[in-house]
Order: C-alpha cells, then sequence, then structure tokens
C-alpha cells in the first residue's frame, strides 16, 4: 500500500507540473502534448486511487474520461487551429 500512495503522490506532483508546461507552451502541438498529458495522470490517478479504496467502479469513470479525453483533444485542437468548433474546414480543400 505504501508503493501506492507514493505513486497517487508522485502523479499529484506531475499533474502541477504538466500544467505549468501547458501553461507555458509556445505552440500548438506542446500545448496538446501537455492536455493529452493531463488526461493520462489522471486516468492513471483515478485507476490508482480506485485500487487504493477498493473501488473497482472507479475503473469504468476512468475509461469513461479517457474517452472524453480524446474528444476534448480533438475540440481543442480543432479550436485552436481554427478558432471555432463549428467551422467547416473539411470542405476547403484548398486551406493546407
Amino acid at each position: 500500500m505504501i508503493l501506492i500512495e507514493a505513486c497517487i503522490i508522485t502523479i499529484i506532483f506531475l499533474i502541477f507540473v504538466v500544467v505549468v508546461l501547458a501553461l507555458k507552451g509556445r505552440n500548438l502541438a506542446e500545448v496538446l502534448q501537455a492536455v493529452n498529458l493531463l488526461g493520462t495522470l489522471v486516468i492513471l490517478f483515478i485507476c490508482l486511487y480506485g485500487f487504493l479504496m477498493e473501488r473497482p467502479a472507479f475503473l469504468d469513470l476512468a475509461i469513461i474520461y479517457a474517452l472524453l479525453n480524446i474528444l476534448g483533444a480533438l475540440a481543442l485542437y480543432k479550436y485552436l487551429r481554427n478558432g471555432d468548433l463549428g467551422a467547416d474546414d473539411y470542405l476547403d480543400s484548398d486551406k493546407d
């Protein structure tokens, strides 16, 4: 149990580091990587916390959060690229 608690503390520390990296991101790629890493760390935290508390339902929550993390990352990419989530950029083939 001590090893799991040490891992949880390390993950919490890494979450703070990744938030700082996301805020200091110089370009779109760095921000997106930081956001994806943040989502991965939160998923890992939920799994370890559920294991520590002996609540297997937390794994279901982690899976749902992983799916939302993918959709959120794609939406963030589209917003940062186009400035609008409703833009139909796939219709404009000469844009890129």
